[in-house]
């Protein structure tokens, strides 16, 4: 198989979680030229990909650099997207009552607004262990830690939102 058959398959397979991470992270409006710029990226250097990790992995940690250069080109154009859209947009694909994705999106709203207060290390690790569930060796693999720093800067960044959250009242959040 061909690097540009290869690319456009992952492109097929991985492109929308790889589009939810960029929104997760840059909350930009510019997500669509940020995911063209990581397949690009992948298919330039494709040559490099060994296939000791997988795919995903190694997409995911393309798309942390073009996530880390675009905030350095254009810091201003980095702007809050709306949290509702957003959490409708990943609400999992089980028939929900509208009082359940009203609820479900009050509680993301309230998750992403204390995941927001992280710092970026936090913010990176919360996002790639907490949300788009990877596993400990896949997200130290796409920030290029050890496993031991993604456990723990994962469990003392659960520890920060717990204690944010229960300060609002909301014990009940799950």
């Amino acid at each position: 198989m061909s690097a540009k058959e290869t690319i456009e398959e992952w492109f097929i397979t991985y492109g929308k979680e790889i589009y939810n991470y960029l929104i997760y992270c840059v909350w930009s409006e510019d997500v669509d030229d940020l995911l063209q710029e990581v397949f690009l990226r992948a298919y330039r250097g494709y040559g490099s990909f060994k296939g000791d990790s997988h795919p995903k992995t190694w997409l995911y940690t393309i798309a942390r650099r073009v996530i880390v250069d675009a905030k350095r080109k254009n810091k201003s154009s980095f702007t809050k997207l709306n949290l509702l859209k957003s959490a409708l947009h990943d609400t999992p694909k089980t028939h929900r009552s509208p009082e359940q994705i009203y609820e479900y999106s009050k509680r993301y709203q309230l998750l992403m607004k204390h995941v927001n207060t992280l710092n970026k290390n936090q913010r990176d690790v919360v996002i790639l262990r907490g949300i788009k569930e990877f596993s400990v060796k896949e997200s130290a693999e796409i920030l290029r830690w050890t496993e031991a720093k993604v456990s723990d800067t994962f469990h003392r960044a659960l520890k920060h939102l717990k204690v944010k959250i229960e300060a609002e009242g909301r014990e009940d959040f799950e």
